[in-house]
């Protein structure tokens, strides 16, 4: 098959470059190892060529106008864009432009699968023409999914989703949707009145090769001073849907109130809001917790990220909305006993009392104590960090996930 990947958010298709642009990578790859004709379609960056490979993967880019082609350049990506309303003419106007120029690239390329990642691009695409719609495939890479998807009521959305629901108009419109679990698959369909036979669930995956339980991690340990005998570690963006405030409330019942003085929680982040990360810094000066709370901010070289999942005593994942958290499956793969809320797709990727524990979002008590069972029995630490590891072998490695995706392509030929 000949299979398109339209990436049109402000990142670069690259491994190392977020958890959006990872998946894209990741499934462009697993797609052309299985000998399908891959294309990766993305804008034009600083430096980078107009058509290159790489991993059998063909990428095509386009040379637009109106943002900034230094994708380290924040001012450009979209977040930042809306706060003025020249920002949104400019996302309006660059958006257009790169939906305008892949259509026309569409009119001269046949593919039989189109996958798309993000709404806004995409829905141009599908509104001009029938023939690309039914061949579209939305893979949804949506963090905020009650409010995207208009699983909340009006008044309690951003002023820009309350009357328009982009992601939503997308699925109603697409030959078919993956989204990242079971749970939004079953709240799509019950509220949105969308087709059953058009919407499916796949998670993301882990490449079970990389993050193994294997890897060295004694040199990590000295290198960023983890010389607690126990480490609690947590690695995603400081943002509050993801509940790092919890786990540092959490951090002090087990310190200062359990009196368990010998542990130490690190919090990893390399995306971040400077609000967010200023109370954190207070939380922990607050809370006591300056020899028990380590905070690892910005890039670290990405063999000293696997070597520390694996030097980790347990992982913690305190989310209070993740449909599908990458950085919860990567810990997973090392073999490490996990700890996350009991909501969207954490609950399918760990088995409660199996891998680890399952916890009511929010629940900081709750959270300290699972933390504490798992650390107080090297024997059950050991044991949930094997299933873990059977678990994302078995279920989300690539190789296995990107067939699934295949599957779908499939579907998406066989009703043209």
């Amino acid at each position: 098959m000949k299979i398109l990947h339209i990436y049109d958010e402000y990142d670069q298709v690259l491994p190392g470059e977020g958890s959006g642009p990872y998946i894209v990578y990741k499934l462009a790859k697993e797609m052309a190892r299985a000998d399908h004709d891959v294309t990766v379609l993305e804008r034009q960056w600083e430096g980078t060529d107009r058509w290159s490979q790489r991993d059998d993967i063909t990428f095509h880019r386009v040379k637009l106008y109106f943002c900034s082609d230094d994708s380290r350049n924040e001012s450009s990506r979209p977040r930042n864009l809306i706060q003025t309303p020249t920002g949104v003419a400019k996302f309006l106007l660059d958006r257009s432009e790169m939906a305008l120029k892949i259509f026309a690239h569409l009119r001269q390329n046949e593919y039989d699968a189109i996958f798309v990642y993000s709404p806004f691009v995409a829905n141009i695409l599908v509104t001009l023409s029938s023939s690309v719609r039914n061949k579209t495939v939305y893979r949804d890479l949506i963090g905020e999914v009650d409010v995207r998807l208009g699983l909340t009521p009006k008044s309690d959305r951003p002023l820009a989703f309350r009357y328009i629901l982009p992601d939503l108009y997308l699925i109603k419109r697409a030959g078919k949707t993956i989204l990242q679990n079971d749970r939004l698959r079953a709240d799509v369909e019950e509220h949105e009145k969308v087709k059953p036979e058009n919407v499916t669930a796949i998670p993301y995956g882990v490449d079970t090769d990389t993050f193994t339980p294997e890897i060295p991690h004694r040199s990590v340990r000295e290198r960023y001073d983890l010389s607690a005998n126990q480490v609690v570690l947590y690695s995603s963006p400081l943002i509050p849907r993801k509940g790092f405030d919890h786990l540092v409330r959490a951090a002090d019942i087990l310190v200062n109130e359990k009196g368990n003085d010998d542990i130490l929680f690190v919090i990893k982040s390399r995306f971040y809001e400077d609000e967010y990360l200023t109370e954190l810094r207070e939380m922990r000066r607050d809370y006591g917790l300056t020899n028990n709370l380590k905070l690892i901010i910005n890039d670290i070289p990405f063999e000293d990220l696997k070597s520390m999942y694996v030097a980790s005593d347990v992982y913690v994942q305190p989310s209070l909305q993740d449909p599908c958290p990458t950085s919860l499956l990567e810990p997973m793969s090392c073999g490490q006993p996990l700890v996350g809320s009991d909501i969207g797709g954490i609950s399918q990727m760990i088995e409660d009392g199996v891998n680890g524990y399952l916890v009511k979002p929010g629940d900081e008590r709750t959270l300290a104590s699972a933390i504490d069972k798992i650390l107080s029995d090297p024997g059950l630490r050991q044991s949930m960090g094997q299933k873990s590891r059977e678990i994302a072998v078995e279920r989300f490695d690539w190789n296995k996930i990107a067939t699934r995706h295949l599957q779908v392509c499939h579907q998406i030929t066989s009703n043209q």
